[in-house]
């Protein structure tokens, strides 16, 4: 009872996840539980293709949003935390079939396919919803309607995923506390890129007495000072270049 009642609530949330992805263009190419593989660009090509990032981050928000009652105070944490965790990589993939005549499915190969899938699975280091590479980031264009508050991204390190050989910048799509999200204002994101720089100089206790001015709930801000004071104490090797490396696969 108990397998099947899971079973109803994972379809519940992959529908969810599926009419979202398909409102902004895109189309799902495997499914793992309660989760999707979602792809712009494929197998037909918009115009823009600019708009496939932009397309990618608009159904991130849709899917966080349309999954709130499944948002949950954590006593530990203390705020709202939201289960969904999204990874979002843009560039160049190669797209093919998989398996025998008798049963194939579509599959997805490449680095920037990689890092999506790793992006995912690192947002729960951090405890938050989204997370996107720069490329992505940079190639957005998105400018809010009228009253329409305006999108808010925070770069928070230089991370080497698990299986790759360089490190990448990688950033959060600020969302609300009561979405799950950090909450972080602009100026919140300021402080924390700044800190950031710091702790990229190894100026550790400049790094940590700004961190510990941002609020208790930014949970980033907690990981990146657990971070700075680990490398107080045990100070990296003498061509450590800023990155931290990721275990999650």
């Amino acid at each position: 009872e108990e397998i099947l009642a899971q079973l109803r609530e994972n379809q519940k949330v992959v529908g969810r996840i599926t009419q979202k992805v398909f409102d902004h263009e895109g189309v799902i190419t495997d499914f793992a539980g309660d989760g999707a593989l979602a792809l712009w660009g494929w197998p037909t090509w918009l115009e823009e293709a600019d708009l496939h990032p932009e397309n990618a981050v608009a159904t991130a928000e849709a899917i966080v949003k349309s999954l709130v009652d499944r948002v949950e105070y954590e006593h530990e944490h203390r705020r709202l935390m939201s289960p969904v965790r999204i990874g979002i990589s843009t560039g160049r993939i190669a797209v093919g079939k998989t398996g025998p005549r008798q049963q194939w499915h579509i599959s997805v190969f490449g680095s920037v396919a990689n890092l999506g899938a790793r992006l995912e699975r690192i947002a729960k280091e951090f405890k938050v919803p989204v997370l996107l590479s720069a490329e992505t980031v940079n190639r957005l264009r998105w400018e809010p309607k009228a009253g329409e508050p305006k999108r808010l991204f925070r770069k928070l390190c230089l991370i080497r995923p698990a299986g790759f050989e360089r490190s990448y910048p990688i950033y959060e799509l600020v969302l609300p506390l009561e979405l799950g999200g950090s909450g972080a204002t602009a100026k919140d994101v300021n402080t924390y890129e700044h800190a950031l720089d710091f702790f990229l100089e190894r100026r550790w206790d400049d790094c940590i007495d700004l961190l510990k001015t941002l609020p208790e709930a930014d949970e980033p801000a907690r990981w990146l000072l657990d971070r700075a004071d680990i490398h107080r104490l045990r100070p990296p090797e003498a061509n450590w270049e800023g990155e931290i490396s990721s275990l999650m696969k």
